[in-house]
């Protein structure tokens, strides 16, 4: 089926209108939280740097940057191994041989992320989150690093989700002067470029690129335009088709913080506490101004008589005419306003706004993970983890989740993971997170084990038979689970059976030796005191 390019460019320029209330909120957002992208309604000069003229406070700004920091720093590490593929069906991880190759292909992944620039884009993709609601960013094969990540703005996304919230279609609107696109299309670019590129390269041109699921594709085919997903690279002015092409999987990973079923934007922690930021912003400009004034108040002047102009710097000389009379330069009196108090109010409405973002929760992270023993921090834990637990969840299913699929998938296109092993093909596979954030989430579940099998060694020492309703092999194999530990530090099912037949067989004969040497030595006990008898 032909391509229809008028559709696509006009889908797009219906869902850019459905958005401009959105991208209005976001660019007010980006004015209080996020400056340095503060180019969502308005047109970017090249040299433009943040502009902070009405901007009196920076805790929203700050308080992003700690928190974007935190996520990537407990849940998405680069300095440690924070993730791993695991079997859907736990029966599928007792194998060693499966254990094994899902720690092989985890590494594999883990170290193309850290080749490219996966976690620069990232970082950046949590300050979109926390800022403005929604994030997103490309993940594309490279010939140098094997996959590149790009991150998109806010402003240049139109997203079209299904009734579960997963990205059905996107379209992505950039600009590229003439000879960029020629650098990435070639002679594709289409008339208009080819002519700027003679004679001003430097002229910009506006394009976009839409990706879609494909439902009038033939399966028996796998040419690119037989693919899950259509791939259109369109220069929008002249709605020329520059390229088409298919991607096996979405080629974005685009998800939200907050999600409304109605809404394909995302809502953000930032929306929530906008109302304190802008008050924190209207006092902190009221405080300045109250410091400047008792600082360098304002001065009562006579009404003729200066020689112009006054000198009020520091030490400053002043001439006066002396026809005029004697009357002197005098501070205005000022109104007895009480600045401690508005400072005081502002250190209030920060922790509301520093709440709000999440900061004490990191901040308090980082405290009990240094001694995760002592009940008081489990329970700080337990607290925490019910406010952060579902946004991890959330950026699980839309963008972790996603992302290590499509990483897998090019990984195995490209034959650099061993085969899986013969019980694991055709199954599919789960992601299990090993960094701060997950771990101190399953701390208070192994705390509810440990707490568990103390009472049951209480109740064992009196009524001993307790102890047969607890399973061994399933409670290390729980725990080993939950600790994510290294799998070779299990024995095997084969191993484990053949070790426990050679310790019964070990047991048996050290019994049977027992019991003849017991025996032997009832019949010499026996043999004496009839020999001593027999002496009587």
């Amino acid at each position: 089926m032909r391509t229809n390019v008028e559709l696509i460019c006009s889908d797009n320029d219906h869902y850019t209108s459905m958005n401009d209330n959105y991208r209005s909120y976001c660019q007010e957002l980006a004015d209080f939280g996020l400056p340095r992208k503060s180019w969502i309604n308005s047109i970017r000069i090249q040299g433009d740097r943040v502009k902070f003229n009405f901007l009196y406070d920076s805790t929203l700004i700050l308080s992003s940057r700690t928190t974007a920091h935190g996520f990537q720093s407990n849940l998405t590490n680069e300095t440690m191994r924070w993730a791993e593929y695991e079997a859907i069906d736990e029966n599928d991880m007792k194998s060693l041989e499966n254990r094994q190759w899902f720690k092989e292909v985890s590494d594999k992944g883990l170290a193309m992320l850290r080749r490219s620039n996966y976690y620069n884009v990232q970082l950046e993709d949590w300050h979109s989150k926390l800022i403005f609601g929604t994030g997103t960013y490309s993940m594309l094969p490279d010939p140098k690093d094997f996959v590149k990540f790009k991150n998109i703005p806010v402003g240049e996304v139109n997203r079209v989700v299904d009734d579960n919230g997963r990205l059905m279609e996107i379209y992505v609107n950039f600009k590229l002067t003439a000879r960029q696109a020629y650098k990435v299309f070639g002679e594709d670019v289409g008339e208009a470029i080819l002519k700027a590129l003679m004679d001003k390269p430097y002229q910009e041109f506006e394009f976009l690129h839409y990706v879609s699921e494909r439902y009038d594709r033939d399966t028996r085919y796998k040419d690119s335009i037989n693919m899950p997903y259509k791939s259109c690279w369109i220069e929008k002015k002249s709605k020329h088709l520059m390229q088409e092409s298919g991607f096996e999987e979405m080629p974005y990973i685009s998800d939200v913080f907050y999600s409304d079923s109605n809404d394909p934007n995302g809502f953000s922690p930032a929306m929530d506490v906008l109302p304190w930021v802008k008050l924190l912003n209207a006092i902190a400009r009221t405080v300045i101004r109250a410091g400047m004034k008792q600082t360098d108040p304002p001065l009562l002047l006579p009404n003729k008589g200066m020689i112009l102009p006054l000198n009020f710097n520091p030490a400053g000389m002043n001439y006066r005419d002396a026809k005029t009379p004697n009357d002197a330069i005098q501070a205005l009196p000022t109104t007895s306003g009480r600045v401690e108090v508005g400072v005081e109010l502002m250190k209030y409405v920060e922790e509301r706004v520093k709440h709000g973002m999440f900061v004490p929760l990191f901040q308090t992270l980082n405290d009990i993970t240094k001694n995760l023993n002592i009940p008081e921090t489990r329970q700080l834990i337990n607290q925490n983890m019910s406010i952060l637990g579902p946004v991890i969840g959330r950026a699980d299913y839309g963008t972790l989740s996603p992302m290590w699929s499509r990483l897998y998938s090019m990984m195995n296109r490209d034959e650099l993971i061993p085969p899986p092993p013969p019980d694991l093909i055709g199954k599919g596979f789960k992601m299990a997170y090993l960094g701060p954030l997950a771990k101190a989430q399953k701390s208070a579940e192994l705390a509810d084990v440990q707490t568990f099998l103390a009472e049951v060694q209480a109740i064992g020492t009196i009524l001993p038979r307790a102890f047969h309703k607890i399973d061994e092999d399933a409670t290390i194999d729980y725990l080993h689970r939950t600790r994510r530990i290294a799998p070779e530090i299990l024995r095997s099912e084969d191993n484990l059976k053949r070790y426990r037949e050679h310790v019964e067989e070990q047991e048996q004969i050290m019994a049977s030796l027992q019991t003849a040497g017991a025996g032997a030595q009832v019949v010499k006990t026996a043999a004496e005191a009839q020999s001593i008898g027999a002496k009587k």
